[in-house]
């Protein structure tokens, strides 16, 4: 939540400077302290979600869409939540944030099909056995749900080439 424009350029220097190019972009950080109502929210959890969930993804995929352009077959992905899908009562910010930054992804597609080389999709892997589940689901027996591992093959099929083509779809 404290990283500047300044941070997310220097990051992309760094990695043209390292690698010359991007093949893959995965955004999966989010900013969640639980659910609540909009009312009840603190203006500056609103920022602080909005700044991770919503402006860290554009800014880090603006910075590097020049080393994603270098690639043959690049892939950028945002790692969706199906609880901010629809709009809900009580999510909050966290929902807000997360239908925003699906719609901002797609708006990525779309605006860029002409590029077959870049790609853009949302993946959502199900509910996980994660610390941001547990934050929401309190009364959900955590033990049932897998690891985040067991769930990296849609994820892993979107960064590979295999998935060329495929551009502003939800898996």
């Amino acid at each position: 939540m404290t990283a500047t424009w300044k941070d997310y350029e220097d990051l992309a220097a760094t990695l043209e400077r390292e690698m010359g190019r991007l093949d893959g972009l995965v955004h999966c950080a989010a900013h969640f302290k639980g659910f609540a109502r909009l009312e009840d929210l603190e203006p500056r959890e609103w920022l602080d979600a909005l700044q991770v969930n919503l402006t860290a993804p554009y800014t880090l995929t603006r910075q590097c869409l020049p080393l994603l352009r270098k690639s043959t077959a690049a892939s950028v992905i945002y790692v969706m939540d199906a609880g901010g899908r629809e709009p809900k009562p009580f999510q909050g910010i966290y929902g807000i944030s997360k239908r925003a930054a699906e719609g901002m992804l797609l708006t990525w597609a779309q605006e860029l099909k002409g590029e077959p080389a870049l790609r853009f999709n949302t993946v959502d892997p199900g509910p996980m056995r994660t610390a941001l589940r547990a934050k929401g689901y309190m009364s959900e027996v955590m033990a049932g749900l897998p690891l985040p591992g067991e769930r990296l093959a849609r994820l892993l099929w979107l960064l590979g080439p295999e998935s060329a083509g495929v551009s502003g779809q939800t898996f």
